[in-house]
């Protein structure tokens, strides 16, 4: 699979870009791929999971996945 994502806001306010992974119409149990802007110049990727509810950053995942 290939995917591109791109923002076009222009915001000096923190935004973020996700993609997540499902295998029904439902956001719980999903794995997400989110790209955060802290609105100072940096990007940072993350990994994060839905449980149906809430959005949690797995950030053990990111130190073992995510090279940039």
């Amino acid at each position: 699979m290939d995917a591109s994502l791109n923002d076009v806001m222009q915001t000096n306010m923190g935004a973020y870009v996700a993609l997540g992974f499902s295998d029904d119409q439902r956001m719980g149990d999903d794995t997400v791929i989110e790209c955060v802007y802290n609105g100072k110049e940096e990007v940072r990727p993350f990994v994060s999971y839905n449980d149906g509810l809430h959005n949690a950053q797995l950030h053990a995942v990111y130190q073992l996945c995510v090279i940039f």
